[in-house]
Parts: C-alpha cells; sequence; structure tokens
C-alpha cells in the first residue's frame, strides 16, 4: 500500500523513501503536527491504520514523561551524583 499523501493521526505522509535492506520494509518520510519530520516503516504506518493506534514522531511520548517525571537531572548536578572531592590541602 502507498500512504504518500494520507494523514494518519498526527502524522501527515510526505514522500516514500528507499529501504535500508535490498527486501526491507518500505520507509516513508513524515511530517508531525508538531512539526518535526521522522520516518516510519510501512509496518508502523499499517498498524496505525489497521488497530488506531497513535502515530506520531514521539512527541507525546515526550510531553508525557515529562508531565510524570518532570525534568531529569544530570548525575553530578544538584546533588544527584557523587559527592565532590574537597579541594583543601590535606594536613601533615
Amino acid at each position: 500500500m502507498n500512504y504518500v499523501g494520507m494523514t494518519i493521526k498526527d502524522l501527515t505522509v510526505l514522500h516514500r523513501l528507499p529501504p535500508l535492506k535490498a527486501h526491507g520494509p518500505a520507509r516513508y518520510l513524515c511530517k508531525c503536527s508538531c512539526g518535526e519530520h521522522c520516518i516510519r516503516s510501512s509496518a508502523y504506518l499499517c498498524k496505525a491504520v489497521r488497530y488506531g493506534t497513535g502515530a506520531n514522531c514521539g512527541c507525546k511520548n515526550k510531553n508525557a514523561r515529562s508531565l510524570l517525571f518532570g525534568k531529569r537531572r544530570k548525575p553530578g548536578k544538584g546533588g544527584d551524583g557523587p559527592a565532590e572531592k574537597s579541594k583543601k590541602p590535606l594536613p601533615g
């Protein structure tokens, strides 16, 4: 099936791309409703059409994660990492 021109959930399929392997699945360049571009396989798009699953660039997952967990701190910043060593010279 050719998905070019179709809008599936949040994705609008723009172009068909060559497969990565000689007999691999077709890939499609898509544009999400948030404005990001992504590449999705024909299997991903077929599943979204057939079962009504969410199709997006991942922006919905990112938003849900940030709402659930807040912004994650990097190790070593704000007390999350190991204690910093003292810069004072040792006595003796």
